[in-house]
């Protein structure tokens, strides 16, 4: 009976001992992430401080964001490690009390633990600055936790909205995500819809279309298969053109181009600004005429 009693309180001792040594070691690796997170922190503060130029300013925040995932992909890798382990220095029957344990929290928490599932996909399938869209969201990913996804929220011209949006990650496994390309040095394709009328343009359409072409290609370079992007079909071309009548039976023109994001703007006023000197000759012509 002593002797029993004697190994009772050497294994209940040493199982104190084995926890006592997954908890300090769960303390100190997490005060070290800790730490690293808040060096990472400083450090962003202090390489950003003086940055002007938007490209400079998103290479540099995506370089943070993936460092700190990369933390935060230790920290939940040791958390699993001293679970196992917690589970390996006990005996079975405590392994059989836990997993009876384990079963009713499942039933309880089946989001958080679908979540938890979802995070080894999310990891595999997508990376921190990667721009996404799911559930009616846009965004760029700026973490990917055990229980939950972070976007940076974006406007479909790639411009950031100010929005924080906190999705489940389970909720990519029920939802279609759609990759998107929304950073500022990613080709996208501009569209634009120009109404021709007689009386607003001095010439016939016919040779509304060959001057329009004519500024076009002066205006808008042609494009290799490297200088397009995911939009392969502009390859080799100026751009694109298509017409057809609205509802209202008016012809309607619509140009299409890819460019930059820093391009677009001067692009888009290039065109404007041709567009609307084509309308003052239209309105120089029909006062000469009434004159």
């Amino acid at each position: 009976m002593l002797q029993w009693i004697e190994t009772l309180n050497a294994d209940i001792l040493s199982g104190l001992v084995k926890g006592a040594a997954l908890l300090l070691f769960l303390i100190l690796s997490q005060g070290i992430i800790a730490f690293l997170k808040f060096r990472l922190r400083r450090r962003f503060a202090y390489d950003t401080k003086d940055l002007s130029n938007m490209e400079e300013i998103q290479e540099a925040s995506l370089s943070y964001f993936r460092r700190r995932q990369i933390l935060d992909v230790f920290r939940a890798v040791l958390l699993l490690l001293v679970f196992f382990a917690g589970v390996l220095f006990y005996n079975i029957q405590a392994f059989s009390f836990l997993a009876l344990a384990l079963g009713a929290v499942v039933i309880n928490q089946k989001e958080n633990i679908n979540s938890v599932i979802a995070y080894f996909y999310l990891l595999s399938n997508y990376n921190v600055g990667d721009d996404i869209g799911t559930m009616g969201s846009l965004g760029e990913i700026v973490r990917i936790s055990l229980f939950h996804t972070i976007l940076a929220g974006k406007e479909a011209d790639g411009e950031y909205s100010g929005a924080r949006i906190t999705i489940p990650n389970y909720q990519f496994l029920l939802n279609t995500t759609e990759q998107r390309d929304l950073k500022a040095d990613t080709h996208r394709q501009v569209v634009m819809r120009v109404v021709y009328t007689k009386e607003m343009y001095p010439v016939a359409f016919d040779e509304f279309l060959k001057r329009m072409d004519a500024y076009l290609h002066e205006l808008l370079p042609k494009r290799t298969l490297t200088q397009v992007g995911r939009y392969r079909g502009f390859a080799g071309a100026h751009y694109k053109i298509n017409f057809d009548y609205n509802e209202a039976g008016t012809i309607v023109v619509v140009i299409s181009f890819v460019s930059r994001p820093r391009d677009i703007t001067k692009r888009k006023e290039g065109i404007v600004m041709f567009l609307e000197g084509l309308k003052e000759k239209a309105e120089k012509t029909e006062a000469e005429h009434e004159q």
